[in-house]
């Protein structure tokens, strides 16, 4: 509750009680509040969590002395409707490591609060409310982004004469439950090699369209692993010349792709986690390049590549 009171109001606090909320993907709003007396502020508290049906409403106001803070909190079970009230005062001559220290202490009697609750509640064979039992983990689940886009560079690697190549791609996908991505992308590589083979000199092109599910199998760490499988097709074009007369030849391949890949997500941000991804796959059959008659190169057997990515994950569910 902010600008609630006055003289007493402390927003410094209120700013960090709320960033320690969010940090724990708690959905924290803030609303004005307008009574002035200490019973009446009391029962605002109430009213208000239980008109935005929350899990919990607190006050923050400062001590007209010594410079305290002084917290009041209402907490409601949203299932058995009891509610636990509770008021802490801290002293602090720091000023600077006050409004910290109020929004930590805050935290940690919410928690136990709720605990009580959870424990209530528990003992009477009734559903925890999700608020409650997100509130009382210390590590809760991360949030569900439904839609995410992303895009990625690296090198593509394949025995036959291709050789090492530069690879760019993007991706769309949804993601139905928590650490289930299910994705489609394309993944180009416009900058063909030059290679030599039996007197024709080639230079290859590509691109890729696969579908993809990928499976974290850590759902809250600033590392979190995957592992995943793909299927797709490859289509690739070689413009080849040959070095006797200098006639030049275009060839054309489409075949099925298979693979599966390991990734590791970095995520800094729920919002935009970055990945290093690993894959192995397999064309079928093998593509090759064919300039009259003569097998220039082939490729995809297997196929192997190295990428960075960037995603962008949006729709929190």
């Amino acid at each position: 509750m902010s600008n609630c009171c006055g003289e007493r109001a402390y927003p410094e606090a209120e700013r960090a009680l709320r960033d320690e909320l969010q940090l724990l993907h708690i959905p924290v709003v803030s609303v004005s509040g307008k009574a002035v007396d200490e019973t009446a502020q009391r029962e605002e508290l109430e009213q208000i969590a239980r008109l935005y049906q929350a899990a919990a409403a607190v006050r923050l106001t400062r001590a007209e002395v010594n410079e305290r803070a002084e917290v009041r909190l209402w907490i409601t079970d949203l299932v058995t409707r009891k509610t636990v009230y509770r008021r802490i005062e801290i002293d602090e001559s720091n000023e600077l490591s006050l409004p910290m220290l109020v929004a930590m202490r805050t935290v940690e009697t919410l928690r136990a609060s709720l605990l009580e609750l959870q424990d209530k509640t528990a003992r009477d064979d009734r559903p925890v409310s999700d608020e409650i039992r997100h509130m009382v983990d210390r590590n809760p689940p991360s949030p569900t982004y439904l839609f995410g886009v992303g895009v990625s560079s690296g090198l593509t690697m394949s025995p036959g004469g291709a050789g090492i190549r530069a690879a760019f791609g993007a991706a769309a996908f949804l993601q139905p439950v928590q650490g289930l991505d299910i994705s489609t992308s394309v993944n180009w590589s416009p900058l063909g090699g030059t290679y030599s083979e039996a007197g024709v000199r080639s230079t290859l092109t590509y691109i890729q369209f696969r579908g993809w599910i990928h499976y974290r199998l850590i759902s809250h760490s600033l590392l979190r692993p995957a592992i995943g499988l793909g299927a797709g097709a490859f289509l690739g074009k070689a413009i080849g010349e040959t070095e006797s007369d200098a006639t030049v030849t275009t060839a054309r391949t489409y075949v099925p792709y298979v693979g599966a890949s390991a990734r590791v997500y970095v995520f800094a941000s729920e919002h935009v986690p970055f990945y290093i991804d690993g894959t192995a796959g397999l064309l079928i059959p093998e593509a090759k390049v064919v300039h009259g008659g003569t097998q220039a190169a082939s490729l995809g057997k297997p196929l192997i590549e190295l990428r960075f990515g960037l995603e962008i994950r949006f729709g929190q569910k």
